[in-house]
Parts: C-alpha cells; structure tokens; sequence
C-alpha cells in the first residue's frame, strides 16, 4: 500500500515539474534569457578585461531565481556557441552590472552577463544558446540549452520587473 502511495506521488510530481514551461540550471530557474546591442557599463571592470571583449559585442543576459541556500559568481558558468566559450564578466548588483569576483546570493532575479561575439548569431528573433557550468563534476556535464530573445539595442528587462513565473519564451512542446 505504501508503495502505491508513493508511486503516486511521484508520478504527481513528476508531472507537474514537467507541466510547466520552465528551464532549470544548476543554479536555480532561468527567468529569463535577453540578447542585446545596447551599451551596457559594467562597473568595476578592469581595462584589461574590455579589451578582451568582441569588437562585434553582443550582450547575452541570463536572468534566474536562485535555489535556496544557493550562491553563484561569474565564474560559475559560461555561454557556448559553435564550440566557442564566453565567460561572465558581471552580476547585477544594486541595480547595475558588477564585475564581482565574489560570490552573490539572495532572493528574487539574479542577473549574469556575458559579452558575446555578434557575428557567431543568427538574425533570427530567438537563437539556442548553451549555457554550461564550470561547477561540473568531470563525470556529469551540466550544460542546457536556453532560447535566447534577440531585443536589439533595447536594455534588458530590469531583474526587478521579470515576474517569478520568468518572461523566458520556450518553444512549443
């Protein structure tokens, strides 16, 4: 009887996980996933590491609610297009851009930023992208890939504004 019950329960979990449109990391949900040409200042950002950025730079914004008891750095993940690494180079903190070498954690949207190579995108509206962590036991690779919203030079949605059910646009099933 108590193995029914629990075979029940998690065939009911499993699909209302499943239900929902929603695209988890490792970190916590994805909320949000924003390509912009807009110029973004990030502040605290040695000269040395813009002049590592593409001349061609687009912005790549990952927004996510953080798992509980989680924190998350800039070096925690990377954004991969055709074999190609792009590494953060800031979080949203106090409502800008940060490069931070620390690790950050709260409640509500946590916001990533990741300068990327605009002649690697497509001109479609909605590009897949990977994002894939640094975090990853060597035996599991922990990668997912997130339809990226292209808003042209618009500013990315303030993490303050994406409601918890996120703005992320997944295809349909």
């Amino acid at each position: 009887m108590l193995k029914k019950f629990l075979l029940i329960c998690f065939a009911l979990l499993t699909v209302s996980v499943y239900a929902e449109d929603i695209l988890y990391c490792r970190s916590g949900k994805i909320t949000a996933a924003q390509l912009t040409t807009a110029k973004i200042n990030i502040a605290k950002l040695p000269p040395e590491l813009l002049q590592q950025f593409p001349q061609n730079c687009t912005y790549a914004v990952v927004s996510l609610q953080l798992n509980d008891m989680c924190k998350i750095s800039i070096f925690d993940y990377v954004l991969e297009i055709s074999d190609i690494k792009f590494p953060c180079y800031a979080l949203m903190r106090n409502g800008k851009f940060e490069y931070f070498t620390e690790e950050i954690s709260g409640k509500g949207n946590m916001q990533m930023l990741f300068p990327l190579n605009s002649l690697l995108l497509s001109s479609q509206s909605k590009i897949d992208i990977t994002l894939k962590s640094n975090l990853a036991d060597p035996k599991n690779i922990y990668e997912i890939q997130i339809p990226f919203s292209a808003i042209g030079s618009k500013t990315p949605t303030p993490a303050a504004s994406i409601p918890s059910t996120g703005i992320l646009e997944l295809p349909e099933k």
